[in-house]
């Protein structure tokens, strides 16, 4: 329990050693660049045994004092207690990592590299422990993670890889090592290489570790008992990368391998109330095909031809059938959109100007417009003008920096007349850009877009949207695929630029309306968030921060929009505008200051002022908080402080006493929310002989996987906590565009049943499935805390707005990460029917977290969910299960499906 004298002096001798090593390795190398010989020359002359003295020092899980917790402190005991243990099948022993900065509330451990079974690539599988908390608790949670970690074979080659990035050092009986990877130049050229915190490593490794990062990734393989050094392919660094996601089962495999591990921490599971979840209509959607602009496209608005009395075939007849459907779709979707103007702008016809691009470029997009919607909008097709995009040394000032290239680039489209042109339009007015990013292999100015942006929004007062044009192929098969991207690119930026700008949410006035009777409705749904703007590099730009509060107005379904900023030294408040014409403001604006000192100093004022305005107004309003912009601005909705004082404040004032008719709702996602809200599903089979007849052989197989359907929980809090106060976790189920095989994992083969094909058609196996090599968005879960609401409104359905709401975009067909009216980065995608499946279903909720007991009298819990839920179907399939053997989903009646 006690260290000896002996037993310090060898601690303070290898704490010398270190110190000089990293003096000789480190210091003295950046000293002598920097000119700085004679301080570094005073500390090494300190550098010994004399000089240092250990003092000893508690820990504490939780501070005596104010009784929070030490995340810090209670990952690293867990990381400690599951540092060499397999934890994923087959990959060896995983090792903590050494977290890149203190005091963070998880930990990795990862395993050693190894090739991948399918692809010329190599990986580490991480898991990652988080302890979390949620309000109105005192308890904590443990939640287990995994995510798989591929390394690079070859130097960075990304447009966007920014200055920085991570590597590790993998070394024998020791955590892995983060170390910095930094973009340096060399002569002209500039290059990736390890920073100055690498050369320590390197030669303690006796030169085991590659001497720089290009020497890396010339023998990439891992050898036991060895230092190794690799760097992960991140999008940032590589124009490709391997696929990394992560399925739900190597979550639960992870966390079942866990538990036993950790026995004697583990507590009893978290009650808990699952709630029926209602959500807002999803809007219809349909893709263009390059079909659609040629004889197909024409058929939609066309009659159709007389037929001829040629007999079809069977394959035929389907084919016909496919692309009636597909353009089914597509008129009803136009129809959609064509409503959906008609609700923003009433009388008034919108009109898209094409700007830039080659006359099939503009075609395209002209005939994209009349499928999407008709003769609703009009077009107008313009070349782009001269010295506003292109390549640095081919426009003018080139040799000027970049805020004068700016003015320069602005001054070419107010001399080409265009944009004050556009501006005498009297309806709603949009702008499509086609230009290249990137010429002959060289990005173009990177002035160029905001130049372009700012003088569209200042000028023609227009809302403007950029897309690519057709890339160039050197196969047919290609230039295909090139064209229909550029489809797609081009009804995308189109959808965009015309609707998600306006901010249209289609039904939200019905679903609110079913959620909350007209006695305690809103107007109105409030969101308030803080923007962070980074500089681009190279562009001239300086960062800017602001507050953002936006508002759905229920009684048009549109999305409004107010900035909180700072220009010429003075804090201003701008009025309330429609999305659109907020967005259009924001483009033209070029004096704005504020940074995060500004907000600090000034987001609380500001939002007071505007829930001021809004009591007046709406005394009923809901209010959508992003949490995850805010931890800095508004302290008193941590986790800590909803617990520790049980009211709703802003600094002193409490919001509850001084606003009593609103409704208050905290939403916290991402990394934020680590509680991964996962369901089960399984099959019964009962199995047949094929004889004369089938006959039933009384044997059964289950087929079982993990999956993501939509959830909303709530955890049941202490009899202490007042009714109005309660936090739930929401998930929706996958996006249309997530086409995967379910129950797959990411590193390891699964069994699973498989339908076959033709004669067999309707007829399963047991097959294997390799591990999964496409990657696919798993929807995360969205923490919803209701900290306040009035009498006669309950939590339950501020929550369910809260999910509700992510449907609806007239843009988009599918969930967004926000409710609206939130901003959060939506992408249209492709969406495609989903096969109809019959199966026999039972459901529980999964958590990859478990309650701990921890000493000291405070207890770490999670959440596992152990409802059940029995779906069933009636089936006229059979489902093979060998060779003689056959199986059908049995319905029978067993408790454990109950």
């Amino acid at each position: 329990m006690y260290r000896s004298e002996e037993d310090d002096k060898a601690i303070s001798g290898e704490i010398s050693d270190q110190l000089s090593g990293w003096f000789k390795n480190t210091l003295e190398p950046w000293a002598h660049r920097e000119g700085l010989d004679a301080p570094a020359a005073r500390i090494k002359a300190h550098i010994s045994t004399e000089h240092i003295l250990l003092t000893q020092a508690q820990q504490f899980l939780c501070d005596p004092k104010t009784g929070r917790p030490n995340f810090a402190v209670i990952a690293r005991q867990i990381g400690d207690r599951l540092a060499g243990e397999t934890l994923f099948s087959g990959m060896g022993p995983c090792e903590i990592v050494l977290p890149e900065y203190g005091g963070s509330s998880s930990l990795d451990l990862m395993t050693p590299p190894r090739r991948a079974a399918r692809g010329n690539t190599s990986f580490s599988m991480v898991a990652r422990i988080t302890v979390s908390t949620v309000p109105y608790s005192s308890d904590l949670y443990f939640t287990a993670s995994a995510a798989k970690r591929v390394w690079a074979e070859k130097m960075p080659d990304g447009g966007n890889t920014g200055a920085m990035a991570t590597a590790y050092v993998i070394a024998p009986n020791r955590p892995g090592i983060p170390v910095t990877v930094r973009k340096k130049k060399t002569g002209d050229t500039w290059g990736w290489d390890f920073d100055e915190d690498y050369a320590a490593l390197y030669f303690e490794s006796n030169s085991q570790l590659p001497a720089t990062l290009e020497h890396t990734f010339q023998n990439i393989a891992h050898i036991e008992d060895s230092w190794w050094v690799g760097l992960p392919q991140i999008t940032r660094l590589y124009r490709r990368v391997a696929s990394r996601t992560v399925f739900e089962s190597d979550e639960s495999d992870l966390l079942d391998t866990i538990e036993p591990k950790l026995a004697g921490l583990i507590a009893g599971p978290v009650e808990f109330t699952s709630h029926r979840l209602v959500l807002n209509n999803k809007p219809r959607s349909a893709m263009l095909k390059s079909e659609d602009f040629g004889a197909a496209g024409a058929a939609i608005a066309e009659d159709p031809e007389e037929e001829d009395e040629t007999t079809e075939t069977h394959e035929e007849k389907k084919v016909t059938e496919s692309e009636d459907k597909e353009r089914e779709a597509v008129a009803e979707f136009r129809d959609q959109c064509i409503a959906a103007l008609k609700k923003i702008h009433g009388n008034a016809v919108p009109h898209l100007w094409v700007i830039g691009g080659t006359e099939r470029e503009q075609k395209y997009i002209q005939r994209a417009a009349e499928l999407l919607f008709g003769e609703a909008i009009g077009v107008s097709l313009d070349p782009l003008p001269a010295d506003v995009h292109g390549l640095r040394a081919d426009l003018p000032m080139k040799d000027q920096k970049s805020r004068q290239r700016f003015e320069a680039r602005v001054q070419a489209w107010t001399h080409c007349a265009l944009p004050a042109a556009i501006a005498r339009y009297r309806g709603p007015k949009f702008v499509l850009i086609c230009a290249a990013k990137d010429l002959n292999r060289k990005s173009e100015d990177p002035v160029n877009r905001r130049a372009a942006i700012h003088a569209i929004c200042s000028i023609a007062g227009a809302s403007v949207h950029h897309v690519l044009p057709i890339e160039a192929t050197t196969s047919e098969s290609r230039a295909e695929k090139a064209t229909q991207s550029f489809i797609h690119r081009a009804q995308s930026a189109m959808m965009d630029v015309v609707l998600a700008h306006s901010g249209y949410i289609i039904g939200a006035d019905e679903f609110v309306g079913g959620q909350l009777n007209a006695a305690i409705r809103p107007k109105a749904i409030y969101g308030i968030q803080a923007l962070r703007k980074k500089a681009q590099k190279f562009s001239g730009e300086t960062p800017v921060c602001m507050v953002i509060y936006s508002r759905l107005v229920l009684a048009t379904n549109i999305t409004e929009i107010q900035f909180g900023y700072k220009a010429n030294n003075t804090s201003k408040r701008s009025p309330w505008m429609r999305l659109a014409d907020g967005l259009i403001w924001l483009g033209s604006q070029r004096q704005m200051q504020g940074d995060e000192d500004w907000l600090k100093q000034e987001f609380q004022k500001q939002t007071l002022d505007l829930l001021k305005e809004v009591n007046a107004d709406d005394p009923r309003a809901i209010v959508f908080i992003d949490w995850q912009t805010l931890p800095s601005l508004w302290y008193n909705l941590s986790d800590a402080n909803l617990t520790t004082s049980g009211r709703l404040k802003m600094g002193h004032l409490d919001l509850a006493v001084v606003f009593p008719l609103m409704s208050f709702v905290r939403l916290r996602y991402g990394l934020q929310s680590p509680m991964a809200l996962r369901a089960w599903s399984e099959t019964v089979y009962e199995g047949f002989r094929e004889e004369t007849s089938r006959t039933a052989t009384g044997e059964f197989y289950k087929d079982g996987y993990v999956t993501t359907k939509k959830q909303l929980v709530s955890i049941n809090p202490p009899a202490t906590v007042p009714w109005c106060h309660r936090h739930f976790v929401g998930v929706m189920s996958y996006r249309k565009t997530t086409q995967i095989t379910r129950g797959q994992s990411c590193y390891r083969p699964m069994v699973r049943m498989r339908g076959q094909e033709g004669e067999d058609k309707g007829v399963f196996e047991k097959s294997t499935l390799d591990p999964a090599d496409t990657d696919a968005a798993l929807p995360s879960s969205m923490d919803i805390t209701v900290m306040h609401v009035p009498e006669g409104v309950m939590p339950v359905d501020v929550a369910i707005l809260s999910m509700g709401l992510r449907l609806g975009y007239a843009h988009y067909d599918d969930w967004t990460r926000l409710p609206a009216p939130c901003f959060s980065n939506v992408r249209s995608m492709t969406t495609s029917s989903s096969s109809q499946r019959v199966r026999a279903m039972r459901e529980r909720s999964l958590k990859a977290n478990r309650r701990l007991l921890l000493p000291q009298s405070h207890r770490t819990k999670s959440m596992n969910f152990r409802n059940r839920k029995v779906r069933r179907r009636s089936c006229n399939s059979w489902w093979k299960w060998s060779k003689r053997n056959f199986a059908h989903p049995h319905r029978r009646t067993d408790p454990s499906l109950k």
